[in-house]
């Protein structure tokens, strides 16, 4: 266990000190002066403790049998207490957490709470994702003396890891080895999806050796998350060895499994290899085959393309396998049908979908305002925002996001500036996407004062500005032929600690080429060369411009011709150079 922990450890420096924060005294209240990191207890394990695990579910599924058969035989539960279980999975199961949350204060009120109700409700309360809450009912507990267990430490893992804090997911880890309670494989899974996440194969597989030497029986679930790890990271030969690994340890694939490996390839657009694994799905006797969710992955696929026929005949055979089409299902044919230009075709999909009795969500409308935002038809985008306001759909951060764009693009700045401002006031998280969306709108009317404006928003309470951030604000100078404020972005992007790439350094050579400085376009190609970063298109027509205008520097043209990209563009570019040397 220690050399796993030391491996979370060295992965984040900060680990210990979110442990450090966490540390309690023996009643359960914090003890602020423990905060200092020196006085981190030493990690070790010794007895485990009950072992209680979840099943992993679509957000509803909070106790299942093992759990239930633990809790009506632990010598700590009442015919009483089981009772109250049920009483609470009932009212979670309809969603009703409200009342499910009033039940538990009576609980409480009553003295009946005791560690499998409490367990159960931060289960709940985590996966509706009220993290602070689940973490109240952790710490109230220790206050009233009932120590968290293995179950208590792995919803709260989980709960945190689907909140995307894998920091502190792994500190309650931490936290939950120093308080000598044994991590069980739901623990695990937990843990290794905050790795499949960032594709973080190194600790996903490291979880797995330590399961291995703690003699802890692993289970589909985790070898689902070490699939999702390996497909993030783009180790594709590791992800086809997923299935051999199960066989070894005696562990059945599941329909999740599958799932994940036929999602996987198509991602990486080899079709060859997903179909290989949809006729294994087939042949698998203990799972019921392909499901609804199967054929969906290569749903969006085709829509990802706008491949309208080949969508059509996947909503084929799904009825052929005699499956329901779900939301998802009608929602990528619509997106297909958009991403097609086919509008009518996606408003039929929509009729068909409403007559089948399932409702548009908001991806169906988000893909249908994208659509027509990208088109240019933004007026027809805003009025699908209201049409899906009045079907009681709220617009989310993508929905807003796409409308800002089309606005922009159409140089529709002050509009799309007000729903940026709207996105706040409706509470909306606006993220580093969205500041992106309206800086690319300032640079179509390069108004560089409000660029500027909004970075500073930016640097302050907004998400830190990233490359693409500084690479729009550059092209924002060289629009107004500023090459000293387009050559200061370099400078302003290495005291934030950021790596400019090709549109950054392109931006700065069209300031260069705007005025036609040919050295300037020639410094900054070289730049790019010594950075091992090939220019694009963009990048070489502004040094053609410079050659085209007769202000050719030889140093330029050599520059040119050391560009190792492959495009018919460029080799075109460096015919073209070789026409102007022969002519001087």
């Amino acid at each position: 266990m220690a050399c796993f922990i030391d491996a979370v450890v060295l992965h984040r420096e900060d680990i210990r000190r979110e442990l450090a924060v966490c540390l309690r005294r023996p009643d359960g209240y914090v003890n602020r002066k423990q905060r200092d990191i020196s006085r981190v207890p030493k990690l070790d394990i010794v007895a485990p403790s009950i072992p209680i695990r979840p099943v992993p579910g679509d957000g509803t599924e909070f106790l299942d049998p093992e759990f239930l058969e633990h809790a009506k035989s632990a010598p700590n539960t009442t015919p009483d207490c089981r009772r109250n279980l049920k009483m609470l999975r009932t009212l979670v199961s309809r969603q009703n957490m409200k009342q499910a949350i009033m039940y538990m204060d009576e609980l409480r009120s009553a003295g009946k709470a005791n560690v499998y109700i409490y367990n159960f409700m931060i289960s709940a309360i985590g996966r509706f994702g009220d993290i602070d809450q689940a973490l109240e009912l952790k710490e109230e507990m220790e206050r009233r003396k009932i120590l968290p267990d293995t179950f208590t430490y792995s919803a709260l893992i989980s709960a945190f890891s689907r909140a995307n804090k894998p920091t502190k997911s792994e500190a309650m880890f931490i936290e939950m080895i120093s308080r000598k309670v044994k991590p069980n494989v739901v623990t695990f899974g937990a843990l290794m999806s905050v790795y499949a996440k960032q594709g973080l194969v190194d600790l996903a597989e490291q979880a797995m050796d330590h399961m291995e030497k703690e003699n802890i029986e692993k289970n589909a679930v985790v070898y689902n998350t070490l699939a999702l790890a390996y497909a993030k990271a783009g180790c594709l030969e590791k992800l086809k060895g997923v299935l051999n690994a199960m066989h070894m340890h005696s562990v059945l694939p599941d329909s999740t499994t599958y799932n994940t490996l036929i999602n996987s390839f198509c991602e990486n657009d080899d079709y060859e290899t997903a179909y290989a694994y949809l006729e294994s799905m087939k042949q698998a006797a203990w799972i019921a085959g392909p499901d609804v969710v199967t054929f969906n992955i290569f749903l969006k696929q085709c829509a990802k393309k706008g491949n309208v026929k080949h969508a059509n005949r996947v909503l084929e055979l799904i009825q052929s396998e005699n499956l329901k089409p779900s939301v998802v299902t009608y929602s990528s044919l619509i997106n297909a049908y958009a991403k097609a230009g086919d509008f009518d075709g996606a408003d039929r999909s929509l009729k068909l979908m409403r007559s089948k009795g399932l409702k548009p969500n908001v991806v169906t409308y988000s893909s249908l305002i994208d659509a027509r935002a990208k088109r240019g038809e933004i007026n027809k985008a805003l009025r699908l925002r209201s049409d899906m306001e009045e079907d009681g759909q709220l617009p989310n951060t993508i929905t807003w996001n796409s409308l800002i764009n089309g606005l922009g693009n159409a140089c529709r700045v002050d509009d799309a500036e007000k729903l940026f401002l709207e996105m706040k006031d409706k509470n909306v998280s606006r993220t580093i996407d969205t500041y992106n969306t309206l800086l690319s709108a300032y640079s179509k009317v390069a108004d560089t004062g409000r660029a500027e404006k909004l970075v500073l928003e930016m640097n302050g309470s907004g998400p830190s500005p990233d490359t693409r951030s500084f690479s729009i604000l550059a092209s924002i100078y060289a629009r107004n032929r500023d090459v000293a404020g387009a050559r200061n972005i370099l400078k302003r992007m290495e005291q934030a600690r950021i790596e400019p790439n090709v549109y950054t350094f392109t931006a700065i050579a069209d300031a260069h080429a705007k005025v036609y400085d040919t050295e300037g376009v020639a410094s900054v190609l070289e730049q790019m060369l010594e950075r091992g970063l090939s220019p694009n298109q963009v990048t070489l027509r502004a040094a053609l411009r410079c050659i085209e205008e007769g202000s050719e520097s030889s140093h330029l043209r050599d520059l040119v011709n050391k560009s190792k990209s492959p495009t018919k563009f460029i080799v075109l570019c460096q015919n073209i150079i070789e026409l102007l040397r022969q002519e001087v």
